[in-house]
């Protein structure tokens, strides 16, 4: 367990320019992570910042933590459910969208790990059922890098027809199903931001481990992390316990995602923001992973994109020093998820909203926070506590 070193941010004097939130009580989900104490930061300064870079109307989740030696703090505003008038807590689950895809990458890692995948192996290696445009010239490291071409029938059958959501399909007969089309491009030769392939990659996964999906993932990333208010939903996402409900902007109107069972490993996944930061503690922070997968993970692939595997990865000047960045984001119906994470550093933001708000001002508020976590003159410690 981490010591509960109090972040000594210097930050009151931004209390004065905006109002106070009141903090909710937590909805009793483990408070570890580093067990969120009741105020490392300040909380009338942590709620300055956030009015400051995200608005005095923001409604979410903010955890900002100050180093590898440094406890988390986390804060919720605004309300979960509107009609019922229940406030966001910091234990709040939130739908994460392509966040999803970072978490997959890490169990697609582990298992590399185990020897059991190959990332530079034709997928007919593991699934030769699948169409020989695939099987024998898609791979692994394609499908994670989004830079397969495989066709995005999933999300284009949806369009035309809403009942593909309620098909109960296992992640083979999606994949058989969605990726029959012709490829958008050849494989390596593009990039596309398409569920298809992740549709293969948990199909991969469920026939090397031998058991579902959402049990693989519990197996090689929740359990290890300690990430036990996060899961792949079997359900409508309002039916989960403790989950908010999302809204289009600046409006009362429910903006829920579409629950499609057999997209999970793209975008459904639903977490807290301790959680999403307990994750990227145990995969930057310990050896989860060997040193060759959180070398593959931090690989961008696609320049143009700051695309890697499963996620992006951005340099930024933090502190005087150009810094890599572990950058997820997400994005569904009404839901808004960053987690920016400092390899071996371990300052981090995390960001969860359910008000629709922009992506690019949700990455600008975030670049923000990080900076003044450098801004406070936090020294990163070279131990890990636990």
């Amino acid at each position: 367990m981490m010591r509960q070193a109090v972040l000594s941010l210097s930050l009151a004097m931004l209390a004065a320019c905006a109002p106070t939130v009141q903090q909710e009580e937590r909805d009793g989900a483990r408070e570890e992570l580093s067990d969120l104490p009741a105020a490392t930061i300040a909380d009338a300064a942590l709620d300055a910042l956030v009015a400051r870079h995200l608005g005095a109307g923001f409604s979410g989740v903010v955890l900002l933590r100050g180093g590898n030696s440094n406890a988390a703090t986390a804060r919720a505003y605004g309300l979960r459910n509107i009609e019922r008038r229940l406030p966001v807590e910091t234990g709040t689950r939130f739908q994460v969208g392509a966040i999803s895809k970072w978490i997959t990458a890490v169990a697609v890692l582990r298992l590399v790990d185990q020897g059991k995948l190959d990332l530079d192996a034709r997928v007919g290696a593991y699934l030769p059922e699948l169409p020989e445009h695939i099987a024998y010239k898609v791979t692994l490291r394609h499908l994670l890098s989004n830079t397969s071409g495989v066709a995005g029938g999933a999300m284009d059958e949806y369009e035309k027809d809403k009942a593909v959501a309620e098909l109960k399909l296992t992640y083979l007969d999606a994949s058989l199903r969605f990726t029959a089309g012709e490829p958008r491009f050849a494989p390596g030769r593009g990039w596309e931001y398409s569920p298809a392939g992740w549709v293969v990659v948990a199909a991969v996964i469920e026939r090397v481990t031998g058991t579902s999906f959402a049990q693989a993932i519990d197996r090689l990333v929740l359990r290890p992390a300690g990430a036990h208010s996060t899961g792949v939903p079997a359900m409508p996402l309002d039916k989960i316990p403790g989950t908010g409900m999302a809204y289009a902007a600046g409006t009362r109107q429910v903006k829920m995602p579409t629950h499609l069972a057999y997209a999970a490993a793209s975008g459904t996944i639903y977490s807290t923001a301790a959680d999403l930061g307990r994750i990227a503690e145990t995969v930057y922070e310990t050896d989860l992973l060997s040193e060759e997968s959180r070398e593959e993970l931090s690989s961008i692939e696609v320049a143009e994109q700051d695309y890697a595997l499963g996620g992006r990865v951005k340099t930024l000047e933090l502190g005087g020093l150009p810094r890599t960045v572990a950058w997820e984001s997400g994005a569904t119906g009404g839901f808004k998820s960053l987690l920016a994470w400092v390899p071996g550093e371990g300052k981090s933001v995390i960001i969860l909203n359910n008000t629709d708000m922009p992506q690019e001002e949700q990455a600008r508020a975030a670049e923000a926070l990080l900076r003044t976590l450098y801004q406070a003159g936090f020294a990163p410690s070279s131990a890990i506590p636990r």
